[in-house]
């Protein structure tokens, strides 16, 4: 029995995990292609590369069909490296808005502890 994966990580077939939150807006999606929600899809091993990258919007000025053709001809390697780029950018917009998320709670709790400070 495989060791169970962190739930916060989706498997792809070929190795590897990327973030759950990456697929998580497919989700109904790969439900209606695979008969199956993301715990199904996880115990049944995740999905291709491949398949992760069709589900990524094309390019602006691809069409879809092209974007498709340019996925088929790639590597498994060529592929992952491609992921790798999509999931970098993924958590650095990840941690961008996390960041100002903490600036914006630190902010509203300066303003809330200035009005609530008696005036001299």
């Amino acid at each position: 029995m495989p060791a169970p994966i962190d739930p916060s990580r989706f498997p792809l077939r070929e190795g590897g995990t990327v973030p759950r939150d990456l697929v998580l807006p497919h989700a109904a999606t790969l439900d209606r292609r695979y008969l199956g929600t993301l715990d199904t899809l996880v115990q049944r091993g995740g999905i291709s590369v491949f398949e992760l990258l069709m589900l990524q919007p094309p390019p602006p000025g691809a069409t879809p069909a092209a974007h498709a053709r340019d996925i088929c001809g790639l590597t498994v390697v060529q592929a992952m490296a491609r992921i790798s780029g999509i999931v970098a950018a993924w958590q650095a917009k990840f941690d961008a808005d996390a960041e100002a998320a903490m600036l914006a709670m630190f902010e509203e709790g300066n303003v809330a502890e200035e009005n609530a400070q008696p005036t001299v």
